[in-house]
C-alpha cells in the first residue's frame, strides 16, 4: 500500500510540473491553458487520493504499534 501512495505522490509532483510548464509558456507568448488545467486537476486529485489512503491505511497501523509497546511493562 505504501508503494501506491508513493506512486500517487510522484504523479502529483509530475502533474504540478505540467501546470508550472503551462504557466511558463505564457512568458514565451504561446500560453497553453490545457497544460495548466491538466496539471492542476491531475496534481490535486492524485494528492488528495494519496492523503486519503495515507490517513485511512498507514497512520492507524503505525499508531497501533506504539500503543501496544507502551502497554507492555517490563519488570
Amino acid at each position: 500500500m505504501r508503494q501506491i501512495i508513493l506512486i500517487l505522490s510522484i504523479a502529483a509532483t509530475f502533474f504540478i510540473g505540467y501546470a508550472v510548464a503551462g504557466i511558463s509558456t505564457f512568458l514565451y507568448g504561446s500560453g497553453r491553458k490545457d497544460l495548466i488545467l491538466i496539471g492542476l486537476l491531475g496534481g490535486i486529485s492524485c494528492s488528495i487520493l494519496a492523503l486519503m489512503l495515507w490517513k485511512k491505511l498507514v497512520i492507524p497501523r503505525s499508531t497501533e504499534n506504539r500503543k501496544d509497546k507502551r502497554n507492555i511493562r517490563q519488570p
